[in-house]
């Protein structure tokens, strides 16, 4: 009737005894039950997070998005892979999961997904590159047809050329 204590609702707790009213689960957990500790509210597992105050389903929590990590329970966000590597899957549970860019290619942003080449005409023959300025122009005498190139090739007998960043053999 009126005047009666009421349970929490799903989502919330009310930790002390003598409580007026419940406490939602923070962001990174949920609760199925109304409960009466913080403990009640259940983590998010690693590589998944959640924004949600006062979170009920555990399908709130999100796997981490590609380039992203979580390696603590309980996560209100995950944490960006650094400039120069790359994480190409969701859900990753640990900063090792990271990858150096190839040799060749490189990340400005954070997050990356994936690892951009360097241009026709540039090489780059070192990994974990944070900027397209790190790919170096082929020397005159030198050329690179392809993207991502790790070494730029010598011009064959007879033939020359007196630009740095041929990109063809007929430049």
């Amino acid at each position: 009737g009126a005047g009666a204590c009421v349970d929490c609702a799903v989502g919330t707790y009310a930790p002390a005894s003598g409580g007026s009213s419940c406490q939602e689960c923070s962001a990174g957990k949920y609760a199925i039950i109304g409960g009466s500790h913080a403990s009640d509210c259940v983590p998010c597992a690693m590589g998944t997070y959640s924004l949600t105050v006062g979170a009920s389903l555990a399908s709130t929590c999100e796997e981490c998005a590609t380039g992203k990590f979580s390696q603590e329970t309980g996560a209100s966000a995950c944490v960006s892979c650094l400039r120069g590597k790359f994480l190409p899957f969701k859900g990753a549970v640990s900063e090792f999961s990271c990858l150096y860019c190839q040799r060749g290619r490189y990340s400005e942003a954070l997050a990356s997904s994936t690892c951009i080449g360097c241009a026709a005409g540039k090489y780059l023959p070192t990994s974990g590159n944070k900027a397209e300025a790190d790919c170096k122009l082929c020397v005159p005498g030198t050329y690179s047809t392809e993207e991502a190139s790790l070494r730029c090739l010598e011009c064959p007998a007879g033939t020359y050329n007196a630009l740095f960043g041929a990109s063809s053999v007929a430049q």
